[in-house]
C-alpha cells in the first residue's frame, strides 16, 4: 500500500513538472509560429519564410497531444483511476507508471494496441 501511494506521489510530481514544461513549450512554439510582419511579396523569399511552418504545425500537435495525455493522468490522480487500466480495470505495475507517469493502460492493453 506504501508503495502505491508513494508512486502516487511521485508521478504527481512528475505530471506537475512535465505540464509545467509542455505548457511553456507549446506557448514558445505558438509565439514562433506568428509573424510579427507581413510576408515579403517575392515569392522565394515567402517560401524561405514559410519553410519551417510544417515543422512547427508537427510540434505542436505533438506537444498537445502529450499535454493532454499528462492532464489526463493529473485528472486520474484526482479521481482515484490513476493506476488502473483503463480498457480492462487491471492494475497497472508500479514499474510501468514510473517509466510512462501518463500511463492509462497496463502494458498487456499498451502491447495488444502496438
Amino acid at each position: 500500500m506504501a508503495q502505491i501511494v508513494d508512486c502516487r506521489v511521485d508521478a504527481r510530481s512528475a505530471l506537475t513538472v512535465r505540464e509545467a514544461y509542455l505548457s511553456a513549450r507549446l506557448q514558445q512554439i505558438e509565439t514562433d509560429r506568428r509573424r510579427s510582419e507581413p510576408l515579403p511579396q517575392d515569392f522565394e523569399d515567402q517560401a524561405t519564410e514559410q519553410e519551417n511552418d510544417p515543422v512547427l504545425d508537427n510540434l505542436a500537435t505533438t506537444t498537445a497531444a502529450e499535454l493532454a495525455d499528462v492532464r489526463l493522468a493529473l485528472q486520474r490522480l484526482d479521481s482515484d483511476q490513476y493506476g488502473v487500466c483503463s480498457e480492462c480495470g487491471a492494475a497497472i505495475s508500479a514499474e510501468r507508471l514510473r517509466a510512462v507517469p501518463e500511463a492509462v493502460t497496463c502494458i498487456d492493453c499498451a502491447l495488444a494496441h502496438a
